[in-house]
Protein backbone atom coordinates (compact mmCIF):
# COMPACT_ATOMS: atom_id res chain seq x y z
CA UNK A 1 0.00 0.00 0.00
CA UNK A 2 1.73 3.69 -1.22
CA UNK A 3 1.73 6.56 1.45
CA UNK A 4 -0.58 8.48 -0.82
CA UNK A 5 -3.18 5.54 -0.06
CA UNK A 6 -2.81 5.26 3.85
CA UNK A 7 -3.22 9.70 4.06
CA UNK A 8 -6.68 9.07 1.60
CA UNK A 9 -7.58 6.12 4.17
CA UNK A 10 -7.06 8.78 6.90
CA UNK A 11 -9.37 11.43 5.33
CA UNK A 12 -12.13 8.81 5.00
CA UNK A 13 -11.74 8.31 8.70
CA UNK A 14 -11.12 11.94 10.60
CA UNK A 15 -14.39 12.41 12.48
CA UNK A 16 -16.05 15.72 11.01
CA UNK A 17 -18.22 17.53 13.59
CA UNK A 18 -19.26 20.40 10.50
CA UNK A 19 -20.75 18.82 7.56
CA UNK A 20 -18.42 18.93 4.40
CA UNK A 21 -18.44 17.39 0.96
CA UNK A 22 -17.35 13.83 0.33
CA UNK A 23 -13.75 13.59 -1.03
CA UNK A 24 -14.02 11.47 -4.24
CA UNK A 25 -11.06 9.66 -4.45
CA UNK A 26 -8.41 10.41 -7.48
CA UNK A 27 -5.92 8.43 -9.03
CA UNK A 28 -3.70 10.96 -9.58
CA UNK A 29 -3.78 12.52 -5.36
CA UNK A 30 -0.06 13.11 -4.39
CA UNK A 31 0.94 13.07 -1.42
CA UNK A 32 1.42 17.26 -0.86
CA UNK A 33 -2.26 17.51 -1.76
CA UNK A 34 -3.60 14.54 0.58
CA UNK A 35 -1.56 16.36 3.21
CA UNK A 36 -2.73 19.62 2.98
CA UNK A 37 -6.27 18.49 2.80
CA UNK A 38 -5.51 16.53 6.16
CA UNK A 39 -4.56 20.07 7.53
CA UNK A 40 -7.61 22.44 6.24
CA UNK A 41 -9.71 19.21 7.86
CA UNK A 42 -8.15 19.91 10.88
CA UNK A 43 -8.29 23.56 10.79
CA UNK A 44 -11.93 23.34 9.97
CA UNK A 45 -12.82 20.32 12.82
CA UNK A 46 -10.81 22.88 15.22
CA UNK A 47 -13.46 25.79 14.56
CA UNK A 48 -16.07 23.40 14.59
CA UNK A 49 -15.47 22.69 17.48
CA UNK A 50 -15.59 26.06 19.20
CA UNK A 51 -18.38 26.97 17.19
CA UNK A 52 -20.16 23.82 19.18
CA UNK A 53 -19.04 24.85 22.58
CA UNK A 54 -20.13 28.88 22.15
CA UNK A 55 -23.66 27.22 20.97
CA UNK A 56 -23.47 25.28 24.26
CA UNK A 57 -23.16 28.50 26.41
CA UNK A 58 -25.91 30.48 24.62
CA UNK A 59 -28.30 27.80 25.30
CA UNK A 60 -27.56 27.90 28.86
CA UNK A 61 -28.26 31.24 29.12
CA UNK A 62 -31.57 31.25 27.10
CA UNK A 63 -32.90 28.49 29.54
CA UNK A 64 -31.60 30.69 32.62
CA UNK A 65 -33.51 33.86 31.06
CA UNK A 66 -36.45 31.90 30.92
CA UNK A 67 -36.25 30.78 34.41
CA UNK A 68 -35.38 34.53 35.68
CA UNK A 69 -38.29 35.33 33.45
CA UNK A 70 -40.79 32.94 35.09
CA UNK A 71 -39.36 33.63 38.91
CA UNK A 72 -40.54 37.35 37.57
CA UNK A 73 -43.82 36.54 36.75
CA UNK A 74 -44.45 34.63 39.44
CA UNK A 75 -43.25 36.53 42.14
CA UNK A 76 -45.18 39.81 40.31
CA UNK A 77 -48.20 37.56 40.84
CA UNK A 78 -47.36 36.73 44.29
CA UNK A 79 -46.92 40.58 45.33
CA UNK A 80 -50.46 41.68 43.93
CA UNK A 81 -52.21 38.51 46.07
CA UNK A 82 -50.62 40.08 49.11
CA UNK A 83 -51.91 43.77 48.16
CA UNK A 84 -55.27 42.64 47.58
CA UNK A 85 -54.97 39.94 51.11
CA UNK A 86 -53.69 43.49 52.42
CA UNK A 87 -56.56 45.39 51.50
CA UNK A 88 -59.06 43.16 52.51
CA UNK A 89 -57.89 42.77 56.40
CA UNK A 90 -57.46 46.63 56.56
CA UNK A 91 -61.39 46.46 55.69
CA UNK A 92 -61.99 43.76 58.17
CA UNK A 93 -60.17 45.58 61.08
CA UNK A 94 -62.31 48.73 60.15
CA UNK A 95 -65.77 47.13 60.02
CA UNK A 96 -64.53 45.28 63.54
CA UNK A 97 -64.26 49.06 65.03
CA UNK A 98 -67.42 49.93 64.03
CA UNK A 99 -69.05 46.42 65.10
CA UNK A 100 -67.66 47.24 68.39
CA UNK A 101 -68.86 50.37 68.88
CA UNK A 102 -72.47 49.54 67.67
CA UNK A 103 -72.19 46.96 70.68
CA UNK A 104 -70.86 48.97 73.13
CA UNK A 105 -73.51 51.86 72.14
CA UNK A 106 -76.29 49.00 72.32
CA UNK A 107 -75.82 47.83 75.34
CA UNK A 108 -75.43 50.97 76.83
CA UNK A 109 -78.87 51.83 75.29
CA UNK A 110 -80.16 48.09 76.88
CA UNK A 111 -78.97 49.03 80.23
CA UNK A 112 -80.86 52.25 80.14
CA UNK A 113 -84.22 50.87 79.31
CA UNK A 114 -83.72 47.75 80.97
CA UNK A 115 -82.27 50.18 84.78
CA UNK A 116 -84.47 48.81 87.75
CA UNK A 117 -86.26 51.78 88.94
CA UNK A 118 -86.19 50.30 92.49
CA UNK A 119 -82.05 49.86 92.52
CA UNK A 120 -81.05 53.34 94.22
CA UNK A 121 -77.34 53.53 92.76
CA UNK A 122 -77.31 56.30 90.75
CA UNK A 123 -78.09 56.43 87.18
CA UNK A 124 -75.96 57.11 84.20
CA UNK A 125 -76.67 59.87 82.44
CA UNK A 126 -78.99 60.28 79.28
CA UNK A 127 -78.23 61.97 76.69
CA UNK A 128 -80.04 62.91 73.59
CA UNK A 129 -79.26 62.39 70.22
CA UNK A 130 -76.76 63.16 68.45
CA UNK A 131 -74.90 63.67 71.83
CA UNK A 132 -73.45 60.42 73.61
CA UNK A 133 -72.46 59.22 76.86
CA UNK A 134 -68.76 59.93 77.97
CA UNK A 135 -67.90 59.42 81.56
CA UNK A 136 -71.26 61.47 82.93
CA UNK A 137 -71.11 63.53 80.00
CA UNK A 138 -73.25 64.05 77.11
CA UNK A 139 -70.60 64.67 73.81
CA UNK A 140 -70.94 65.15 70.22
CA UNK A 141 -68.10 65.20 68.36
CA UNK A 142 -68.66 66.40 64.72
CA UNK A 143 -65.58 65.31 61.87
CA UNK A 144 -67.37 65.99 58.90
CA UNK A 145 -67.97 69.96 60.29
CA UNK A 146 -64.31 71.59 59.89
CA UNK A 147 -63.76 75.65 60.76
CA UNK A 148 -61.69 77.74 63.13
CA UNK A 149 -62.37 77.81 66.63
CA UNK A 150 -64.51 80.63 67.31
CA UNK A 151 -66.77 78.99 64.42
CA UNK A 152 -67.01 76.30 65.68
CA UNK A 153 -67.61 77.07 69.42
CA UNK A 154 -71.13 78.92 67.33
CA UNK A 155 -71.67 75.56 65.72
CA UNK A 156 -71.91 74.44 69.09
CA UNK A 157 -73.94 76.62 70.91
CA UNK A 158 -76.69 76.63 68.47
CA UNK A 159 -76.90 72.96 69.26
CA UNK A 160 -77.70 74.35 72.82
CA UNK A 161 -74.21 73.43 73.79
CA UNK A 162 -70.76 74.27 74.04
CA UNK A 163 -67.39 73.24 73.08
CA UNK A 164 -66.09 69.96 75.13
CA UNK A 165 -64.23 70.79 78.86
CA UNK A 166 -61.41 68.28 79.39
CA UNK A 167 -60.55 68.88 83.16
CA UNK A 168 -59.22 65.13 84.56
CA UNK A 169 -57.03 62.50 82.37
CA UNK A 170 -59.76 60.22 83.06
CA UNK A 171 -61.87 61.67 80.94
CA UNK A 172 -59.50 62.58 78.35
CA UNK A 173 -59.18 58.52 77.86
CA UNK A 174 -61.67 57.89 77.43
CA UNK A 175 -62.90 60.70 74.96
CA UNK A 176 -60.36 59.31 73.28
CA UNK A 177 -61.52 55.58 72.91
CA UNK A 178 -65.02 57.34 71.86
CA UNK A 179 -63.18 59.17 68.99
CA UNK A 180 -61.49 55.69 68.12
CA UNK A 181 -64.48 53.47 68.48
CA UNK A 182 -66.71 55.74 66.76
CA UNK A 183 -63.73 55.74 63.74
CA UNK A 184 -63.83 59.45 64.13
CA UNK A 185 -60.88 59.46 64.49
CA UNK A 186 -59.18 60.88 61.09
CA UNK A 187 -59.39 65.16 61.90
CA UNK A 188 -58.30 67.52 64.53
CA UNK A 189 -60.61 68.66 67.51
CA UNK A 190 -61.19 71.85 68.97
CA UNK A 191 -61.83 71.88 72.52
CA UNK A 192 -63.14 74.57 74.85
CA UNK A 193 -59.64 75.67 75.84
CA UNK A 194 -58.80 79.79 75.08
CA UNK A 195 -57.24 82.46 75.87
CA UNK A 196 -57.55 86.08 74.95
CA UNK A 197 -54.74 87.70 75.17
CA UNK A 198 -50.95 86.82 74.78
CA UNK A 199 -50.55 87.69 78.32
CA UNK A 200 -53.21 85.61 79.89
CA UNK A 201 -53.79 82.28 81.23
CA UNK A 202 -55.76 79.67 79.36
CA UNK A 203 -59.01 78.78 80.88
CA UNK A 204 -62.36 76.43 79.74
CA UNK A 205 -65.30 78.26 78.08
CA UNK A 206 -66.53 77.25 81.84
CA UNK A 207 -63.98 79.94 83.27
CA UNK A 208 -62.06 77.45 84.77
CA UNK A 209 -58.52 78.02 84.61
CA UNK A 210 -56.88 74.83 82.68
CA UNK A 211 -54.29 72.61 83.93
CA UNK A 212 -50.61 73.14 82.07
CA UNK A 213 -48.20 69.79 81.21
CA UNK A 214 -48.86 66.02 81.50
CA UNK A 215 -50.73 64.41 81.19
CA UNK A 216 -53.04 66.78 79.55
CA UNK A 217 -50.21 68.59 76.89
CA UNK A 218 -48.23 67.34 73.70
CA UNK A 219 -44.40 67.26 73.11
CA UNK A 220 -43.24 70.46 70.26
CA UNK A 221 -41.00 68.88 68.56
CA UNK A 222 -40.15 71.73 67.00
CA UNK A 223 -38.79 73.70 70.52
CA UNK A 224 -38.07 70.95 71.83
CA UNK A 225 -40.18 71.51 74.93
CA UNK A 226 -43.79 70.55 76.09
CA UNK A 227 -47.14 72.43 75.23
CA UNK A 228 -48.28 75.02 75.40
CA UNK A 229 -45.72 77.25 73.85
CA UNK A 230 -47.69 80.43 73.77
CA UNK A 231 -47.13 81.57 70.37
CA UNK A 232 -48.55 85.07 70.14
CA UNK A 233 -50.91 83.64 67.45
CA UNK A 234 -51.75 80.72 69.21
CA UNK A 235 -55.09 81.48 71.62
CA UNK A 236 -57.14 78.59 70.82
CA UNK A 237 -56.69 74.80 72.28
CA UNK A 238 -57.01 71.86 70.32
CA UNK A 239 -56.41 67.72 70.17
CA UNK A 240 -54.04 67.69 67.30
CA UNK A 241 -54.89 64.29 65.85
CA UNK A 242 -50.53 63.71 64.80
CA UNK A 243 -49.48 64.44 68.13
CA UNK A 244 -52.33 61.28 69.23
CA UNK A 245 -54.77 63.85 70.70
CA UNK A 246 -53.00 65.28 73.28
CA UNK A 247 -53.56 69.28 73.54
CA UNK A 248 -51.92 71.70 72.04
CA UNK A 249 -52.33 75.31 71.79
CA UNK A 250 -53.15 76.21 68.37
CA UNK A 251 -53.17 79.43 65.41
CA UNK A 252 -56.45 81.57 65.60
CA UNK A 253 -56.52 80.37 62.16
CA UNK A 254 -56.06 76.64 62.53
CA UNK A 255 -58.86 74.26 60.87
CA UNK A 256 -60.61 71.62 62.96
CA UNK A 257 -63.61 69.73 64.08
CA UNK A 258 -65.81 70.86 66.89
CA UNK A 259 -66.16 68.32 70.25
CA UNK A 260 -69.60 70.10 71.63
CA UNK A 261 -70.65 69.09 75.18
CA UNK A 262 -74.03 69.88 76.67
Amino acid sequence: MTLARVFYLLLLAFPRLCPTEPVEPRRDTDFAFLAYTLQQLIISNQGCVQQNALQERVTKIEVSLASIESTVTRLVIENAQLKEAFSQESKLKDLERRLIALEDREQHQHAAEDGDDNDMTPKATTCTSPFKEVMGRCVHPMPWTTGKWVEMRQVCQRMGADLVVIESADFLWALIQHLRGMSFDTVDYWVGGFRKSTKTDYRWVDDTIMKTGTPFWGYATDYDRREPYHRPSDLHICMWRKGLYFMYSCGVDHQGSPICQK
